[in-house]
């Protein structure tokens, strides 16, 4: 149909990277060759007033192709933004009274029926300087009006994912900053149109009395399985004689039902290996996991990696060619990963690049979708053009030739480092890191 070739996007793009390489799944001590592409926020899409980009961050896909994230000018604001039937447009938290505008904005989630789900945070809340940010929650019903969303009583909302069902995943907190613990962070998910009546989580040492500390992040349509971070108090070495044990951490929490006929919600903590701090950002609809982690010598600069956490347990490191620092921040059920990277002149550019091709690997479920189905079997190197039709992104503004990287496969049996402070808690590198690295004028928002 016309609206299937127009909206799946990333199609084209696949295809254009297939004159590059032929992917391959081989065993877990060896290297998968991966596309990389490029995505940075282009100049004809600006709005008025705004002469130029400094970092373009990409925070989510759904399975029809259509992107949304971020992207710095050169005013020193923060833009969310959204990449919907091939086109790019600024999405941007509300101005409230008396001007107050929104001076970082981010669009985190996009659902197939458009719906848009995110953040920003006012100007207001950076002169006051509000503890833990003064983050508000935004979302967006298919293009209609913006609506703000606050938790009562506490300081910061964040939406991080929208399903299509409406489930939202996310937290809210009250203090603290990305190199802390957060301890007054809990995550919460639930039906959108019943807020704020949504179902709080608390940490997995809450029960000794541990504050909360913990963030959704994403998960099924339905709420019954999703992914997170939350800080251990409990796990770690302390690195100095006046530090405290404690590490960032992963977990999946998944519904399961009771020999008498009820549920109860389990929840597994995971680490990648070797790393004292693991962060999850999204979850596909069966269970593979992206996120970042770091040890201690790279978290001292801020700068992570990214992984793929398989549903059979697997982890496999992602790393953008060349750069600094790679996160993968979402995921659809066709396999599509989108995040950031830092080049080496540190500025920041969105990317795209695939999972679905490790169906190789006979430990792991790939969803069947009918995206999945356009997709498999892998074509042809020798095939050209676009099955789709029209030019594909790769002839799109905005987005970069494909680059070929390695996607490597991480040993179990690593050893853990030793555990690091430099956070990653709620935003862990935004919008302090991204302002403080390009220049912005908002000097109170940098830690």
């Amino acid at each position: 149909m016309k609206s299937s070739r127009s909206r799946i996007v990333l199609g084209g793009i696949l295809l254009a990277a297939a004159s590059f390489a032929m992917f391959s799944y081989r065993h877990a001590d060896a290297a998968i060759v991966a596309p990389f592409m490029t995505i940075d926020y282009p100049a004809s899409a600006l709005p008025p007033g705004v002469s130029g980009v400094v970092a373009t961050s990409v925070w989510g896909v759904n399975d029809l192709g259509d992107m949304v994230g971020t992207y710095g000018d050169t005013n020193g604001i923060f833009h969310g933004f959204v990449y919907r039937h091939g086109k790019f447009s600024t999405v941007d938290g509300p101005t409230g009274p008396g001007g107050d505008i929104a001076v970082y904005s981010q669009i985190r989630s996009i659902n197939d029926f458009g719906d848009i789900a995110g953040l920003f945070i006012p100007y207001s809340a950076v002169a006051s300087q509000t503890p833990g940010g003064g983050f508000r929650a935004i979302y967006q019903k298919n293009g209609g009006p913006l609506t703000v969303y606050q938790t009562a009583g506490h300081l910061n909302t964040i939406f991080n994912h929208i399903s299509n069902s409406g489930i939202v995943y996310g937290c809210y907190h009250d203090e603290g900053t990305d190199t802390g613990p957060q301890d007054s962070m809990y995550g919460i998910v639930g039906q959108i149109g019943e807020w704020p009546n949504v179902q709080v989580i608390m940490d997995s040492v809450a029960a000794q009395g541990t504050p909360g500390s913990t963030m959704n992040v994403g998960g099924n349509p339905f709420g019954t399985r999703f992914t997170g971070v939350f800080y251990d108090h409990n796990d770690g070495q302390a690195l100095t004689a006046g530090d405290v044990p404690g590490r960032h951490r992963a977990y999946i929490i998944e519904q399961t039902r009771l020999a008498g006929g009820g549920t109860q919600l389990e929840r597994t903590n995971f680490d990648v290996p070797g790393s004292n701090n693991t962060s999850s950002w999204d979850m596909d609809i069966v269970g593979n996991v992206v996120g970042i982690w770091g040890l201690q010598q790279d978290t001292d600069t801020g700068f992570y990696h990214g992984f793929l956490r398989q549903n059979n347990g697997n982890f496999l490191d992602v790393e953008f060619p060349g750069s600094l620092d790679t996160q993968p921040q979402g995921i659809n059920n066709a396999g599509t990963i989108v995040g950031s990277y830092v080049d080496a002149a540190k500025k920041t550019h969105g990317f795209v690049t695939w999972s679905w091709y490790l169906g190789a690997n006979p430990g792991i479920i790939i969803p069947k979708t009918p995206v999945m189905a356009s997709l498999f079997p892998f074509p042809s190197p020798a095939i050209a053009g676009n099955p789709f039709g029209g030019k594909g992104a790769m002839g799109r503004e905005g987005f970069s030739p494909v680059r070929i990287g390695a996607v490597n496969a991480i040993s179990k049996d690593l050893p853990l480092q030793a555990p690091s402070h430099v956070g990653m808690a709620c935003c862990h590198r935004h919008p302090k890191m991204d302002m403080a690295m390009h220049g912005s004028a908002l000097s109170a928002l940098r830690p």
